[in-house]
């Protein structure tokens, strides 16, 4: 947990603190200068609130396929155009 903790408090700073050395890569080969998690903190609070019981949270993480969830949720591909973004 303070691990998980750390890396949240270092997002937030104004210089970028990778995680590992892919991360930064990553985010070298990107562009990316900073990043903000508490969106993702947020719509994933957001999600595990909707279920009604932790047995149902349970139940419906068992029945999830992560490749078809992948497939599912993620709208942005590498190599894509603006013009395919803005669509």
């Amino acid at each position: 947990m303070q691990t998980a903790i750390l890396h949240a408090f270092t997002s937030m700073n104004d210089d970028l603190v990778p995680v590992n050395s892919f991360q930064e890569a990553e985010f070298a080969r990107l562009g990316v200068a900073r990043r903000d998690p508490m969106f993702l903190t947020m719509q994933t609070l957001l999600e595990v609130e909707s279920f009604p019981s932790v047995r149902a949270l349970a139940r419906y993480s068992r029945e999830l396929h992560p490749q078809a969830e992948l497939q599912r949720v993620q709208w942005l591909m590498e190599g894509m155009s603006p013009e395919e973004v803005a669509e």
